[in-house]
């Protein structure tokens, strides 16, 4: 007869975690993105600080040390003219700041661990059917279900929501993070599309007004063959090259230099 004990559980719930957390540490997006857990979004198009993310480091420890003041949270600020990166951990702070003017492209990314989800779903028909054929009792079937419980859980809590933007010179900048049973804080997939269109409109406002100033700036501007003025006609009767006046209306060539005369 199968069944499951509490060490057994305890064992297999030790496993799981320890495949969420390697799954979520390779699925890292570009530029070394941390990934957070939520502790503020505030999206306000017509404010100064149009977004404002904050987050600290995952789990059970990162929150202590959060709480303790022992680990600064980690800031992603959107401005109307720079985007700014700020994370601090026990090792030092790093910030990183690039002006809209340099941005080349936003990206908003949304994944998470469906083969948990798939494992819950083979569980519960393992457990199924293993009590259908008699090869074990009630017991065994709860221990599947609570198994395929414990995934669920897990796929939700891993859910992955990214906002980055890279510069024109290839440093990515953005957050990526995740819910808590703790912060209890969460965003969903149409608030972080609808936070990378503010940064969409205002990027393309900038630098759409800094071409327009820049293409005004050349018109307005004589260029260097606007200088140079056309060479006059010499007036009837005087020469064009040195401007002696002939001696007689008759006079077909210059007495002084020799350049034939205007006719």
């Amino acid at each position: 007869m199968l069944g499951f004990g509490l060490p057994e559980l305890l064992i297999i719930g030790g496993v799981l975690a320890l495949l969420s957390s390697v799954v979520q540490r390779g699925s890292g997006g570009a530029g070394n993105i941390p990934t957070l857990v939520l502790r503020e979004f505030t999206l306000t198009p017509g404010r100064p600080e149009v977004l404002v993310v904050r987050g600290r480091a995952a789990g059970l420890v990162g929150w202590m040390l959060t709480n303790l003041h022992l680990s600064d949270e980690s800031t992603f600020l959107v401005t109307r003219e720079a985007i700014s990166q700020r994370s601090g951990s026990l090792h030092g702070e790093e910030l990183k700041s690039v002006p809209l003017l340099d941005i080349a492209s936003t990206r908003c990314r949304f994944s998470a661990p469906l083969w948990m989800l798939i494992v819950a779903a083979g569980s519960a028909l393992v457990g199924v059917l293993i009590v259908v054929s008699g090869s074990a009792n009630g017991s065994a079937l709860l221990g599947f279900l609570l198994i395929s419980a414990v995934l669920v859980g897990l796929y939700h809590l891993n859910k992955r929501l990214e906002i980055s933007v890279e510069s024109h010179g290839g440093i990515w900048l953005g957050v990526a993070f995740k819910p808590s049973a703790i912060e209890q804080v969460s965003v969903d997939l149409s608030r972080a599309l609808a936070a990378v269109a503010a940064i969409n409109a205002m990027i393309v406002s900038v630098q759409s007004g800094v071409r327009s100033t820049l293409q005004e700036t050349n018109a307005s501007t004589p260029s260097a063959f606007d200088s140079v003025s056309a060479p006059r006609s010499a007036p009837q009767g005087t020469c064009p090259a040195c401007g002696t006046v002939a001696e007689s209306p008759d006079s077909m060539f210059c007495a002084n230099c020799g350049t034939k005369l205007a006719g």
